[in-house]
Protein backbone atom coordinates (compact mmCIF):
# COMPACT_ATOMS: atom_id res chain seq x y z
CA UNK A 1 0.00 0.00 0.00
CA UNK A 2 1.49 3.53 -0.86
CA UNK A 3 0.44 6.65 0.66
CA UNK A 4 0.90 10.08 -1.02
CA UNK A 5 3.60 12.71 0.18
CA UNK A 6 1.51 15.02 1.92
CA UNK A 7 4.56 17.25 2.29
CA UNK A 8 4.31 18.33 -1.27
CA UNK A 9 2.66 21.73 -2.00
CA UNK A 10 0.06 20.67 -4.35
CA UNK A 11 -1.78 17.07 -4.14
CA UNK A 12 -2.52 14.90 -6.14
CA UNK A 13 -6.33 14.15 -8.11
CA UNK A 14 -8.37 12.14 -5.89
CA UNK A 15 -10.18 10.13 -8.63
CA UNK A 16 -8.72 7.22 -9.95
CA UNK A 17 -8.32 9.37 -13.64
CA UNK A 18 -5.24 11.98 -14.84
CA UNK A 19 -6.62 14.56 -15.42
CA UNK A 20 -6.44 16.17 -18.93
CA UNK A 21 -4.64 19.97 -18.75
CA UNK A 22 -6.88 22.46 -20.26
CA UNK A 23 -5.14 25.72 -20.75
CA UNK A 24 -7.28 28.76 -20.04
CA UNK A 25 -6.86 32.84 -19.76
CA UNK A 26 -9.97 32.45 -17.71
CA UNK A 27 -10.18 32.10 -13.84
CA UNK A 28 -11.08 28.98 -13.12
CA UNK A 29 -14.59 28.18 -11.15
CA UNK A 30 -14.42 27.80 -7.49
CA UNK A 31 -15.22 24.23 -6.40
CA UNK A 32 -15.79 23.31 -2.95
CA UNK A 33 -12.55 21.73 -2.11
CA UNK A 34 -13.70 19.05 0.54
CA UNK A 35 -16.91 18.78 -1.22
CA UNK A 36 -14.75 16.95 -3.45
CA UNK A 37 -12.99 14.96 -0.69
CA UNK A 38 -16.76 13.48 0.20
CA UNK A 39 -17.38 12.77 -2.75
CA UNK A 40 -14.23 10.84 -3.24
CA UNK A 41 -15.14 9.13 -0.11
CA UNK A 42 -18.68 8.27 -0.88
CA UNK A 43 -17.59 6.93 -4.52
CA UNK A 44 -14.68 4.80 -3.30
CA UNK A 45 -15.53 3.70 0.45
CA UNK A 46 -19.27 3.12 0.67
CA UNK A 47 -19.09 0.74 3.43
CA UNK A 48 -18.73 1.03 6.82
CA UNK A 49 -16.14 -0.63 9.04
CA UNK A 50 -16.66 -3.91 9.78
CA UNK A 51 -14.97 -4.06 12.73
CA UNK A 52 -14.48 -3.00 16.55
CA UNK A 53 -11.37 -1.71 15.84
CA UNK A 54 -12.36 2.74 16.31
CA UNK A 55 -12.46 3.58 12.50
CA UNK A 56 -9.75 6.24 12.68
CA UNK A 57 -11.23 8.80 9.28
CA UNK A 58 -14.44 10.43 11.03
CA UNK A 59 -15.85 9.06 7.24
CA UNK A 60 -16.98 6.20 5.73
CA UNK A 61 -14.39 3.83 5.24
CA UNK A 62 -13.84 0.21 3.77
CA UNK A 63 -12.47 -2.03 6.50
CA UNK A 64 -12.83 -5.64 7.52
CA UNK A 65 -10.83 -7.43 10.02
CA UNK A 66 -9.82 -11.04 9.92
CA UNK A 67 -9.97 -13.13 13.28
CA UNK A 68 -8.09 -16.04 12.18
CA UNK A 69 -4.99 -13.87 11.63
CA UNK A 70 -6.32 -11.00 14.03
CA UNK A 71 -5.31 -8.51 10.74
CA UNK A 72 -6.80 -5.50 9.76
CA UNK A 73 -7.18 -4.64 5.90
CA UNK A 74 -7.27 -1.00 5.29
CA UNK A 75 -7.77 0.65 2.02
CA UNK A 76 -5.63 4.02 1.98
CA UNK A 77 -7.40 7.12 2.46
CA UNK A 78 -6.19 9.20 -0.99
CA UNK A 79 -5.44 8.41 -4.81
CA UNK A 80 -5.67 4.42 -5.35
CA UNK A 81 -2.04 4.24 -6.75
CA UNK A 82 -1.98 0.55 -7.70
CA UNK A 83 -4.14 -3.03 -7.34
CA UNK A 84 -2.51 -3.72 -4.27
CA UNK A 85 -5.07 -0.90 -2.57
CA UNK A 86 -5.65 -3.57 0.26
CA UNK A 87 -2.87 -4.76 2.62
CA UNK A 88 -3.01 -7.52 5.72
CA UNK A 89 -1.21 -5.06 8.68
CA UNK A 90 -0.76 -6.94 11.69
CA UNK A 91 -1.97 -4.96 15.00
CA UNK A 92 1.66 -3.65 15.88
CA UNK A 93 1.72 -1.79 12.04
CA UNK A 94 -1.69 -1.04 12.64
CA UNK A 95 -1.29 2.60 14.72
CA UNK A 96 1.34 3.54 12.53
CA UNK A 97 -1.09 3.01 9.44
CA UNK A 98 -3.64 5.06 11.84
CA UNK A 99 -1.30 7.90 12.36
CA UNK A 100 -0.22 8.22 8.56
CA UNK A 101 -3.65 8.35 7.32
CA UNK A 102 -4.82 11.13 10.22
CA UNK A 103 -1.70 13.35 8.79
CA UNK A 104 -2.80 13.20 5.12
CA UNK A 105 -6.44 13.70 5.63
CA UNK A 106 -5.66 17.05 7.66
CA UNK A 107 -2.61 17.87 5.60
CA UNK A 108 -5.50 17.54 2.75
CA UNK A 109 -7.84 19.20 4.41
CA UNK A 110 -5.97 22.60 5.74
CA UNK A 111 -3.93 22.70 2.02
CA UNK A 112 -7.30 23.14 0.56
CA UNK A 113 -8.22 25.71 2.53
CA UNK A 114 -5.90 28.04 2.55
CA UNK A 115 -6.45 28.01 -1.44
CA UNK A 116 -10.19 28.71 -0.88
CA UNK A 117 -10.55 30.99 2.15
CA UNK A 118 -14.11 31.48 1.50
CA UNK A 119 -14.98 28.13 2.15
CA UNK A 120 -16.37 26.75 5.12
CA UNK A 121 -17.64 23.31 6.45
CA UNK A 122 -21.22 23.83 8.35
CA UNK A 123 -21.76 19.85 8.88
CA UNK A 124 -19.47 19.52 11.58
CA UNK A 125 -21.43 15.96 13.32
CA UNK A 126 -23.55 13.98 11.88
CA UNK A 127 -27.01 13.20 13.97
CA UNK A 128 -25.55 11.39 16.67
CA UNK A 129 -27.34 9.37 19.23
CA UNK A 130 -26.09 7.44 22.33
CA UNK A 131 -27.07 3.94 24.03
CA UNK A 132 -26.30 3.46 27.31
CA UNK A 133 -26.94 0.16 29.66
CA UNK A 134 -28.34 0.72 33.28
CA UNK A 135 -28.05 -2.05 35.72
CA UNK A 136 -31.33 -1.72 37.54
CA UNK A 137 -32.19 -2.62 41.17
CA UNK A 138 -34.70 -5.87 41.88
CA UNK A 139 -34.28 -6.58 38.36
CA UNK A 140 -37.50 -8.35 37.01
CA UNK A 141 -36.91 -11.17 34.53
CA UNK A 142 -37.18 -10.26 30.64
CA UNK A 143 -40.57 -11.06 28.62
CA UNK A 144 -42.48 -10.76 25.44
CA UNK A 145 -45.67 -9.66 24.52
CA UNK A 146 -45.52 -7.33 27.80
CA UNK A 147 -47.06 -3.66 27.55
CA UNK A 148 -45.91 -0.54 29.09
CA UNK A 149 -46.69 3.01 29.46
CA UNK A 150 -45.30 5.73 31.63
CA UNK A 151 -47.53 8.50 33.60
CA UNK A 152 -45.95 10.52 35.80
CA UNK A 153 -42.31 9.89 35.17
CA UNK A 154 -42.72 6.42 36.08
CA UNK A 155 -42.85 3.06 33.48
CA UNK A 156 -45.85 0.72 34.12
CA UNK A 157 -45.51 -2.69 33.05
CA UNK A 158 -47.71 -5.46 32.86
CA UNK A 159 -48.66 -8.87 31.22
CA UNK A 160 -46.42 -10.96 28.90
CA UNK A 161 -44.47 -14.00 28.66
CA UNK A 162 -41.21 -15.02 29.88
CA UNK A 163 -39.84 -18.18 31.51
CA UNK A 164 -42.75 -17.91 33.37
CA UNK A 165 -46.54 -16.18 32.80
CA UNK A 166 -46.69 -13.12 34.43
CA UNK A 167 -49.85 -11.10 35.39
CA UNK A 168 -48.47 -8.60 38.09
CA UNK A 169 -48.07 -4.97 37.44
CA UNK A 170 -44.51 -3.41 37.38
CA UNK A 171 -43.00 -0.35 37.98
CA UNK A 172 -39.57 1.16 36.77
CA UNK A 173 -38.57 4.26 38.79
CA UNK A 174 -36.27 5.76 35.55
CA UNK A 175 -34.17 8.21 38.03
CA UNK A 176 -33.08 5.84 40.97
CA UNK A 177 -32.91 2.85 38.04
CA UNK A 178 -35.16 0.19 40.76
CA UNK A 179 -37.94 -1.47 40.15
CA UNK A 180 -41.30 -1.83 42.09
CA UNK A 181 -44.35 -4.79 42.11
CA UNK A 182 -47.83 -3.16 42.74
CA UNK A 183 -50.14 -4.47 45.56
CA UNK A 184 -53.29 -4.32 44.16
CA UNK A 185 -56.88 -5.47 44.38
CA UNK A 186 -56.41 -8.49 43.09
CA UNK A 187 -54.43 -10.36 39.80
CA UNK A 188 -56.19 -10.10 36.64
CA UNK A 189 -56.36 -13.30 34.01
CA UNK A 190 -52.65 -13.70 32.61
CA UNK A 191 -52.49 -12.05 28.51
CA UNK A 192 -50.42 -11.60 26.00
CA UNK A 193 -50.12 -9.22 22.79
CA UNK A 194 -52.53 -6.74 24.59
CA UNK A 195 -52.16 -3.31 24.47
CA UNK A 196 -51.81 -0.32 27.51
CA UNK A 197 -52.34 3.08 27.20
CA UNK A 198 -53.27 5.78 29.81
CA UNK A 199 -56.21 8.32 30.62
CA UNK A 200 -56.39 10.13 33.58
CA UNK A 201 -54.11 8.58 36.43
CA UNK A 202 -55.59 4.88 35.34
CA UNK A 203 -54.39 2.05 32.72
CA UNK A 204 -56.26 0.92 29.98
CA UNK A 205 -56.10 -2.79 28.84
CA UNK A 206 -57.34 -4.01 25.79
CA UNK A 207 -57.25 -7.00 24.28
CA UNK A 208 -54.54 -10.09 24.38
CA UNK A 209 -54.56 -13.84 24.33
CA UNK A 210 -55.19 -15.94 27.69
CA UNK A 211 -56.03 -18.97 28.68
CA UNK A 212 -56.01 -22.22 26.47
CA UNK A 213 -59.07 -23.75 25.47
CA UNK A 214 -59.33 -27.41 25.30
CA UNK A 215 -62.58 -27.47 24.00
CA UNK A 216 -62.47 -24.85 20.90
CA UNK A 217 -59.23 -25.82 20.40
CA UNK A 218 -57.47 -22.67 20.63
CA UNK A 219 -56.57 -20.14 22.65
CA UNK A 220 -58.97 -17.26 23.82
CA UNK A 221 -58.76 -13.32 22.81
CA UNK A 222 -60.26 -10.60 25.23
CA UNK A 223 -62.46 -8.43 24.27
CA UNK A 224 -62.90 -6.76 27.88
CA UNK A 225 -61.59 -3.71 29.08
CA UNK A 226 -59.48 -3.66 32.59
CA UNK A 227 -58.75 -0.48 34.29
CA UNK A 228 -56.23 0.12 36.82
CA UNK A 229 -56.87 2.96 39.20
CA UNK A 230 -53.27 3.76 40.10
CA UNK A 231 -54.77 6.05 43.53
CA UNK A 232 -56.74 3.15 44.60
CA UNK A 233 -54.52 0.55 42.91
CA UNK A 234 -58.26 -1.18 42.35
CA UNK A 235 -58.77 -3.33 39.02
CA UNK A 236 -61.80 -2.91 37.50
CA UNK A 237 -63.50 -5.23 34.39
CA UNK A 238 -65.63 -3.01 31.65
CA UNK A 239 -68.42 -4.37 29.04
CA UNK A 240 -68.25 -0.99 26.34
CA UNK A 241 -71.25 -0.66 24.65
CA UNK A 242 -71.86 0.78 21.00
CA UNK A 243 -69.89 -1.36 17.97
CA UNK A 244 -67.24 -3.31 19.63
CA UNK A 245 -64.47 -5.19 18.02
CA UNK A 246 -64.11 -8.78 18.56
CA UNK A 247 -61.20 -9.91 21.10
CA UNK A 248 -57.77 -9.61 19.08
CA UNK A 249 -54.06 -9.80 19.95
CA UNK A 250 -50.98 -7.74 18.58
CA UNK A 251 -52.81 -5.20 17.75
CA UNK A 252 -52.45 -1.19 18.06
CA UNK A 253 -54.06 1.02 20.68
CA UNK A 254 -53.22 4.81 21.09
CA UNK A 255 -55.06 7.48 22.65
CA UNK A 256 -55.62 11.36 21.95
CA UNK A 257 -57.93 13.09 24.77
CA UNK A 258 -60.73 11.20 26.05
CA UNK A 259 -60.16 8.18 22.79
CA UNK A 260 -59.20 5.19 22.45
CA UNK A 261 -58.18 4.02 18.51
CA UNK A 262 -57.61 0.48 18.23
CA UNK A 263 -56.25 -0.51 14.97
CA UNK A 264 -55.43 -4.03 13.02
CA UNK A 265 -54.78 -6.78 15.01
CA UNK A 266 -55.31 -11.16 15.04
CA UNK A 267 -58.11 -12.83 16.70
CA UNK A 268 -58.85 -15.86 18.47
CA UNK A 269 -59.33 -17.87 14.20
CA UNK A 270 -55.99 -15.97 13.39
CA UNK A 271 -57.78 -14.09 11.33
CA UNK A 272 -55.79 -11.15 10.78
CA UNK A 273 -57.41 -7.56 10.90
CA UNK A 274 -57.61 -3.92 9.03
CA UNK A 275 -60.76 -1.82 10.63
CA UNK A 276 -60.66 0.68 12.63
CA UNK A 277 -62.23 1.49 15.49
CA UNK A 278 -62.88 4.54 18.85
CA UNK A 279 -63.12 4.25 22.38
CA UNK A 280 -64.78 6.80 24.08
CA UNK A 281 -62.82 6.42 27.56
CA UNK A 282 -65.37 8.45 29.32
CA UNK A 283 -68.77 7.23 28.31
CA UNK A 284 -67.16 3.33 27.77
CA UNK A 285 -68.77 3.26 24.06
CA UNK A 286 -67.00 2.14 20.78
CA UNK A 287 -67.74 3.46 17.33
CA UNK A 288 -66.64 2.26 14.06
CA UNK A 289 -65.86 5.70 12.61
CA UNK A 290 -66.05 6.81 8.66
CA UNK A 291 -62.59 7.17 8.13
CA UNK A 292 -61.91 8.53 4.24
CA UNK A 293 -58.39 7.99 2.22
CA UNK A 294 -57.17 4.48 0.92
CA UNK A 295 -56.58 2.23 4.19
CA UNK A 296 -53.60 0.46 5.09
CA UNK A 297 -53.86 -3.11 4.57
CA UNK A 298 -54.73 -5.32 7.13
CA UNK A 299 -51.94 -6.17 9.69
CA UNK A 300 -50.81 -7.00 13.23
CA UNK A 301 -47.55 -6.98 15.41
CA UNK A 302 -47.16 -3.09 13.93
CA UNK A 303 -46.97 0.53 16.20
CA UNK A 304 -49.64 3.42 15.82
CA UNK A 305 -47.57 5.82 17.79
CA UNK A 306 -49.60 9.40 18.46
CA UNK A 307 -47.68 12.73 17.38
CA UNK A 308 -49.55 15.61 18.70
CA UNK A 309 -48.54 18.77 21.51
CA UNK A 310 -48.52 17.69 25.06
CA UNK A 311 -51.09 19.63 26.18
CA UNK A 312 -53.58 17.90 23.71
CA UNK A 313 -52.47 14.36 23.85
CA UNK A 314 -52.52 14.29 27.37
CA UNK A 315 -56.23 16.42 28.12
CA UNK A 316 -58.65 14.02 29.37
CA UNK A 317 -60.85 16.66 27.76
CA UNK A 318 -59.83 17.03 24.50
CA UNK A 319 -62.96 15.67 21.63
CA UNK A 320 -61.70 13.77 18.44
CA UNK A 321 -65.13 15.89 16.60
CA UNK A 322 -63.99 19.16 18.27
CA UNK A 323 -60.02 18.91 18.39
CA UNK A 324 -58.59 22.31 19.17
CA UNK A 325 -56.31 24.03 16.89
CA UNK A 326 -53.04 22.14 16.89
CA UNK A 327 -49.53 23.68 16.40
CA UNK A 328 -48.00 21.64 14.07
CA UNK A 329 -45.05 24.39 13.56
CA UNK A 330 -42.48 21.76 15.17
CA UNK A 331 -44.13 18.45 13.85
CA UNK A 332 -46.60 17.10 11.81
CA UNK A 333 -49.45 15.53 13.88
CA UNK A 334 -51.48 13.09 13.74
CA UNK A 335 -50.81 9.14 13.94
CA UNK A 336 -47.92 7.55 12.54
CA UNK A 337 -48.60 3.58 11.52
CA UNK A 338 -45.20 1.74 10.31
CA UNK A 339 -44.47 -2.24 9.81
CA UNK A 340 -45.99 -5.18 10.81
CA UNK A 341 -46.91 -8.36 9.62
CA UNK A 342 -49.11 -8.75 6.62
CA UNK A 343 -52.12 -11.65 6.30
CA UNK A 344 -49.33 -13.53 3.95
CA UNK A 345 -47.00 -13.68 6.50
CA UNK A 346 -44.88 -10.50 4.91
CA UNK A 347 -42.69 -8.27 7.13
CA UNK A 348 -43.76 -4.42 6.31
CA UNK A 349 -41.89 -1.21 5.99
CA UNK A 350 -44.53 1.27 5.23
CA UNK A 351 -45.23 4.65 6.61
CA UNK A 352 -48.95 5.64 6.97
CA UNK A 353 -50.22 8.92 8.57
CA UNK A 354 -54.11 8.83 10.25
CA UNK A 355 -54.93 12.85 10.48
CA UNK A 356 -57.65 13.87 12.18
CA UNK A 357 -58.29 17.44 11.38
CA UNK A 358 -61.45 17.67 9.36
CA UNK A 359 -62.63 14.16 10.31
CA UNK A 360 -60.09 11.02 10.26
CA UNK A 361 -58.16 10.06 6.82
CA UNK A 362 -55.62 7.60 6.30
CA UNK A 363 -52.62 8.95 4.08
CA UNK A 364 -49.71 6.88 3.19
CA UNK A 365 -46.37 8.47 3.57
CA UNK A 366 -43.77 7.28 1.10
CA UNK A 367 -40.21 8.32 1.73
CA UNK A 368 -36.61 7.10 0.50
CA UNK A 369 -34.51 5.25 2.90
CA UNK A 370 -37.30 3.43 5.03
CA UNK A 371 -35.82 0.79 7.70
CA UNK A 372 -35.97 -2.79 7.05
CA UNK A 373 -39.00 -4.67 7.03
CA UNK A 374 -39.93 -5.70 10.89
CA UNK A 375 -43.09 -6.62 12.68
CA UNK A 376 -43.00 -6.87 17.00
CA UNK A 377 -40.81 -3.75 16.93
CA UNK A 378 -41.25 -0.53 18.75
CA UNK A 379 -41.73 3.21 17.32
CA UNK A 380 -41.31 5.87 20.19
CA UNK A 381 -41.71 10.15 19.66
CA UNK A 382 -39.08 11.76 21.70
CA UNK A 383 -38.73 15.51 20.38
CA UNK A 384 -39.26 15.72 16.87
CA UNK A 385 -38.46 12.39 15.52
CA UNK A 386 -40.01 8.54 15.75
CA UNK A 387 -37.25 5.97 16.86
CA UNK A 388 -38.19 2.99 15.07
CA UNK A 389 -36.29 -0.34 17.50
CA UNK A 390 -35.86 -3.64 16.94
CA UNK A 391 -38.68 -6.32 15.53
CA UNK A 392 -38.56 -9.30 13.41
CA UNK A 393 -37.99 -10.37 10.32
CA UNK A 394 -38.07 -14.08 9.44
CA UNK A 395 -37.12 -13.96 5.38
CA UNK A 396 -33.89 -11.68 6.70
CA UNK A 397 -32.65 -14.23 9.07
CA UNK A 398 -33.52 -17.03 6.64
CA UNK A 399 -31.32 -15.26 3.57
CA UNK A 400 -28.51 -13.93 5.90
CA UNK A 401 -29.10 -15.46 9.45
CA UNK A 402 -28.74 -12.13 10.62
CA UNK A 403 -31.14 -9.94 12.87
CA UNK A 404 -32.92 -6.61 12.76
CA UNK A 405 -30.33 -4.28 14.39
CA UNK A 406 -30.98 -0.69 12.48
CA UNK A 407 -32.42 2.04 14.48
CA UNK A 408 -34.86 4.10 12.20
CA UNK A 409 -34.94 7.41 12.54
CA UNK A 410 -38.22 9.54 11.57
CA UNK A 411 -37.78 13.21 11.31
CA UNK A 412 -41.42 14.55 11.75
CA UNK A 413 -40.33 18.15 11.14
CA UNK A 414 -39.14 17.54 7.58
CA UNK A 415 -40.45 14.33 7.47
CA UNK A 416 -37.94 12.29 5.78
CA UNK A 417 -35.91 9.25 7.01
CA UNK A 418 -32.62 10.19 8.64
CA UNK A 419 -28.96 8.62 8.12
CA UNK A 420 -27.96 8.84 11.95
CA UNK A 421 -24.30 7.51 13.56
CA UNK A 422 -25.75 5.49 16.85
CA UNK A 423 -22.41 4.94 19.43
CA UNK A 424 -22.25 3.07 22.86
CA UNK A 425 -23.27 0.20 24.03
CA UNK A 426 -26.24 -0.81 21.90
CA UNK A 427 -28.83 -3.86 23.35
CA UNK A 428 -28.86 -6.93 21.26
CA UNK A 429 -31.12 -7.39 18.50
CA UNK A 430 -34.74 -8.30 20.06
CA UNK A 431 -38.39 -8.33 19.49
CA UNK A 432 -41.51 -8.09 21.75
CA UNK A 433 -40.15 -5.78 23.92
CA UNK A 434 -40.67 -2.65 25.99
CA UNK A 435 -39.98 1.00 24.80
CA UNK A 436 -41.14 4.24 26.19
CA UNK A 437 -40.20 7.71 25.76
CA UNK A 438 -38.74 9.14 28.92
CA UNK A 439 -37.39 12.89 28.41
CA UNK A 440 -35.03 13.24 26.38
CA UNK A 441 -34.63 9.30 26.01
CA UNK A 442 -36.00 6.10 24.84
CA UNK A 443 -36.19 3.72 27.16
CA UNK A 444 -35.89 -0.42 26.50
CA UNK A 445 -36.42 -3.03 28.30
CA UNK A 446 -37.15 -7.13 28.22
CA UNK A 447 -38.08 -8.98 24.52
CA UNK A 448 -36.43 -11.98 23.06
CA UNK A 449 -34.55 -13.34 19.99
CA UNK A 450 -34.26 -16.83 18.29
CA UNK A 451 -32.97 -18.39 20.89
CA UNK A 452 -33.45 -16.67 24.58
CA UNK A 453 -35.24 -13.60 26.22
CA UNK A 454 -33.26 -10.93 26.90
CA UNK A 455 -31.30 -10.15 29.86
CA UNK A 456 -32.75 -7.71 32.67
CA UNK A 457 -30.58 -4.67 31.63
CA UNK A 458 -32.61 -1.64 30.99
CA UNK A 459 -31.29 0.54 27.85
CA UNK A 460 -31.30 3.91 27.13
CA UNK A 461 -31.07 6.15 23.71
CA UNK A 462 -29.78 9.40 24.39
CA UNK A 463 -31.16 11.93 22.21
CA UNK A 464 -30.55 15.18 22.91
CA UNK A 465 -27.35 15.99 20.74
CA UNK A 466 -25.81 18.80 23.22
CA UNK A 467 -25.59 16.25 26.13
CA UNK A 468 -24.43 13.50 23.63
CA UNK A 469 -21.37 15.72 21.85
CA UNK A 470 -20.57 16.76 25.34
CA UNK A 471 -19.99 12.99 26.70
CA UNK A 472 -17.95 12.11 23.51
CA UNK A 473 -15.82 15.41 24.23
CA UNK A 474 -14.73 14.45 27.88
CA UNK A 475 -14.72 10.36 26.77
CA UNK A 476 -10.74 8.94 26.62
CA UNK A 477 -11.98 6.45 24.26
CA UNK A 478 -13.28 8.77 21.36
CA UNK A 479 -12.62 8.05 18.02
CA UNK A 480 -9.60 9.30 16.98
CA UNK A 481 -9.86 12.43 18.82
CA UNK A 482 -6.33 14.01 17.73
CA UNK A 483 -7.83 14.22 14.46
CA UNK A 484 -11.26 15.38 15.53
CA UNK A 485 -9.47 18.16 17.44
CA UNK A 486 -7.39 19.60 14.25
CA UNK A 487 -10.64 19.24 12.20
CA UNK A 488 -12.28 21.46 14.82
CA UNK A 489 -9.57 23.78 15.07
CA UNK A 490 -9.29 24.02 11.47
CA UNK A 491 -12.94 25.28 10.94
CA UNK A 492 -12.61 27.44 13.60
CA UNK A 493 -9.57 29.02 11.56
Amino acid sequence: MRFLNTSEKKLPPLAQETPTEVKSEKPEEFTDPLKVFYDHIDRFYPHKSKTKIPNPIVLPGDWEFDKASNTQKIKAVGQIIDDQAYQKLSSENLTEVQEEQNDFLVNLMLQRKKSSPTFRNTNKFPLTFKWKKSYVKNSQPSRDGAAGIKINNKVYVFGGQGITKDNQVKVLHPYTRKWEILTTSYSPKVRYGHSAVAYKQKIIIYGGWSSYSAKLGMRRCISKLLTLNLKTLNWQRHIALGKMPSGRRHHSAAVLGKHMLVFGGVDKHSEVKGSLYVLDLKAKVWEKPFVRGKFPCRRSHHTLTPVFPGNVLENPKVDLAHLPKLNSDRVSCGFYLFGGLDQEGKALNDLWTLKVDKGLYWAKVDLQGSPQPRYSHTSTFVNKYLFVFGGRNDQLFKETQELVQEVGVLDLEELVWKSVRVIGEPPEPRWGHIAVGFQNSVLIFGGMDYHRFMSAELYTLETNQQKVQNELEHEEDVENPRLLDKILQFEEN
